[in-house]
């Protein structure tokens, strides 16, 4: 929707706010406020309900939305006094008073690049295996969380009569090794299908699962969730290409429309020909198409093939076939340097290689930027490539830049599962895992085969606390394919975080790196376990494991210091820390608490000045992400007597840790209530605290031997709960020697190295 009122343009669907044709630079939030009070603008709203619509996830003050009405106000050429744009009730609210021409659609055209210009305000405040997890959610890319939904979330797909699989085609040509091109004609068609936003779509990872496959339309339909199938065969000889291709009612098993499509083999008639069945296919679902912008990717066909070729690489799910996907990307962009896809898809495996080959993070995003954004500039309606843009922003760690690039991805094609479940991993990683969950569903309905998401929806249950359900997918997956190490590593952490059983998870961690040695992450999921069952001789073994194998990746020097800190060389960590954070200040956390055990506070607290000056304000928003950082410095501006700004992050702080998150830098594992309680000076409530977190279950020799438990150190009955915890450690320690002795938990690839 485009609200027109005095010099501006607000386009709600596409998050821009243009003032005489020119793109303004807006943060995210003064843009939802202007939105949601131009949308609501034939009735006052109150401060409370723009608490509730714009912050219901985070701990501000009524300071941070009179700083939000200036700056909007500010941006609209409007002030408190006029009160022209946006009136002020005393005591009551606002209300949007400019008026408003409403249109349908956009007239405004986007700056050269088609890129949001957002700069990040927040900073994600973690240690190494936060920066881990953050990696892994670049990958695949607040509500209270008590009130989760335990039932699988529905979306409106599920109840559609407007949907479709597009089964994989048939290689009808001579040469067997054309398998690639037909595969590339499938997927081509399966991605302009699903521009059609009132037709549900199955993915292509899904599809594909059914090759060669012996089952019936009517079962394929019900296992996918779809009322109608599409078939087909591609056969290309010499100059010639023919598509075959009919629509079946899987219902009733009934042919609804069947084409064969016989042309010269050029790209534009390739492009013409999936043109043609989209519209085909709308026709008889009776669905009225959108005027829109048909672009052809590329007009050289040896272009296509050298793309083609790459998602076929992509296929394999190995590192050599993801090495070969980028020589075939990068053949592609030379033989045809404005084929806007081929930039995108190079520039995401360039960004994948952080992940998984553990390569230089900076490096990486050095060599990716400018092919994700000459994809944009060459295609501005790309939703692949504002996916891979959001991912780009992500590893860069500018996060509103990164929602709206997903968001963008989504409105573009809303059947685009991959940014549906990426998104879900932002928004966890946000602490809305409600939202989180959501999305992941909604992703599954459209990619029900996707192992891969399956297992990203059981993390983000896994995140909620309803370990059944996601024990349950990971069952499933592991019992079709035994072998998916994948499945295993989230099975460990199901294991480790909500069993409590370290042993068991360490078990099943092991087995996973038996079955994928070649994934470079796990020698950090396992220092962790290991540091937690109090072993942290195996804990340092497999962090210098990492450094061997990874030795260029960010993780790298946190990695050196976790080695030192485990050995008690506090000071030296310090420094690497003090380092590091200039470079990534999701490290704050780690430097203040060092600073707390090296005396060097003063050192550490200006850093975080520095880098963070957001947690000195008195408007401070303490959320999921600095929430940890914002503890420790509430504790050290509390032993300074800055009372004030110390229990604000103090309060905002426990608001967060109230929640229930299972795994990463706000889990409950880590006890932050208790700790923030103490903190706070209230040894009662974190006595309570403490004994509340023992009965649900949980031990760690992490816990035991921490710091921020000494006020209450020769309480009895804190002494009475630790013992508990020992006991269990003890238990856990004697299962793990028990399968040492068995050669369960051969440490192979050290021995190797």
């Amino acid at each position: 929707m485009i609200y027109q009122f005095n010099n501006f343009e607000l386009d709600s669907a596409n998050f821009c706010l243009q003032k005489d044709g020119q793109n303004i630079e807006i943060e995210p939030q003064v843009f939802n406020l202007i939105t949601y009070l131009v949308e609501n603008r034939n009735r006052l709203v109150t401060r409370d309900e723009i608490f509730e619509q714009l912050w219901s996830d985070r701990s501000v003050l009524d300071a941070t939305l009179s700083n939000h009405i200036k700056n909007a106000r500010s941006i609209l050429r409007d002030d408190g006094q006029s009160q022209k744009v946006i009136k002020t009730v005393r005591g009551r609210g606002y209300q949007f008073v400019a008026e408003i021409k409403i249109t349908n659609g956009s007239s405004i055209t986007y700056s050269n690049p088609d890129i949001p210009s957002l700069k990040p305000k927040r900073r994600i405040l973690v240690s190494a295996f936060s920066l881990l997890f953050l990696a892994f959610l670049a990958f695949i890319a607040f509500q209270n969380f008590n009130t989760v939904s335990k039932q699988p979330l529905i979306s409106d797909y599920a109840i559609t009569k407007k949907s479709i699989a597009i089964l994989p085609f048939e290689n009808r040509s001579d040469s067997k090794s054309d398998g690639f091109f037909t595969d590339g004609i499938h997927d081509d068609l399966l991605t302009q299908v699903s521009k059609i936003h009132q037709l549900k779509t199955i993915s292509r990872t899904s599809v594909m699962t059914y090759r060669n496959t012996t089952k019936n339309i009517r079962v394929i339909s019900k296992e996918l969730g779809v009322t109608t199938i599409l078939e087909g065969g591609v056969q290309r000889a010499g100059n010639e290409i023919r598509i075959n291709v009919q629509l079946i009612d899987a219902l009733t098993d009934q042919h609804l429309w069947a084409e064969s499509y016989t042309r010269e083999l050029t790209t534009e008639n390739i492009f013409a020909i999936q043109t043609e069945i989209s519209k085909a296919i709308a026709k008889q679902l009776e669905i009225v198409l959108a005027p829109r912008e048909n672009k052809i990717p590329t007009q050289n066909l040896a272009a296509l093939e050298a793309y083609f070729k790459a998602k076929a690489a992509l296929d394999k799910n190995t590192n050599k076939g993801y090495t070969e996907a980028i020589a075939h990307l990068e053949h592609a962009i030379e033989i045809d340097p404005e084929f806007a896809i081929a930039y995108a898809e190079l520039g995401s495996r360039y960004l994948d290689q952080i992940y998984l080959e553990g390569l230089s993070a900076e490096k990486q995003i050095a060599k990716a930027k400018p092919l994700i954004e000459i994809a944009l500039k060459l295609d501005k309606n790309s939703s692949h490539s504002y996916r891979v843009f959001a991912k780009l922003n992500m590893y860069q760690q500018n996060f509103d830049a990164g929602k709206l690039a997903y968001q963008k991805a989504i409105n573009l094609n809303s059947n685009n599962a991959e940014a549906l479940g990426a998104f879900g991993g932002y928004n966890m990683y946000e602490g809305n895992i409600h939202k989180a969950v959501e999305l992941l569903f909604k992703a599954k309905e459209l990619n029900p085969k996707d192992d891969k998401l399956g297992d990203s929806l059981s993390l983000m249950l896994l995140k909620a606390g309803r370990f059944d359900e996601a024990k349950k997918i990971l069952e499933e997956i592991i019992q079709r394919k035994p072998d998916y190490a994948i499945a295993y590593r989230t099975l460990s952490d199901i294991q480790f975080f909500g069993d409590h059983e370290i042993a068991i998870s360490i078990k099943t961690l092991h087995h996973s790196i038996l079955l994928d040695p070649q994934f470079i992450q796990t020698p950090l999921y396992m220092a962790m376990k290991y540091e937690g069952a109090g072993n942290k001789g195996n804990a340092v073994k497999w962090l210098k494991f990492y450094l061997k194998i990874a030795p260029e990746s960010r993780e790298a020097e946190v990695t050196r210091a976790e080695i030192l800190i485990l050995m008690n060389k506090y000071n030296k960590a310090f420094d690497i820390y003090l380092k590091e954070v200039k470079k990534y200040p999701d490290q704050l956390y780690s430097l203040l608490e060092l600073g707390e055990w090296t005396g060097r506070v003063i050192e550490a607290v200006a850093s975080c000045q520095k880098i963070s000056p957001d947690l000195f304000q008195p408007d401070v928003i303490v959320d999921s992400r600095n929430m940890a950082t914002a503890f420790v410095l509430g504790r050290i501006l509390k032993s300074q007597g800055k009372l004030e700004q110390a229990n604000r992050l103090l309060e905002g702080s426990l608001k967060i840790a109230k929640e229930k998150v299972y795994g990463g830098r706000q889990s409950v594992h880590h006890n932050w209530v208790t700790r923030i309680l103490l903190a706070m000076g209230d040894k009662k409530a974190a006595l309570v605290s403490f004994k509340r977190y023992v009965k649900l279950g949980f031990h760690s020799f992490k816990i035991i031997e921490h710091s921020d438990y000494n006020s209450i150190h020769d309480n009895p009955e804190y002494q009475r709960l630790v013992k508990i915890m020992e006991a269990r450690l003890k238990i856990q320690q004697q299962k793990l020697d028990d399968m040492e002795a068995r050669g369960e938990l051969d440490i192979y690839p050290l021995a190797t190295h």
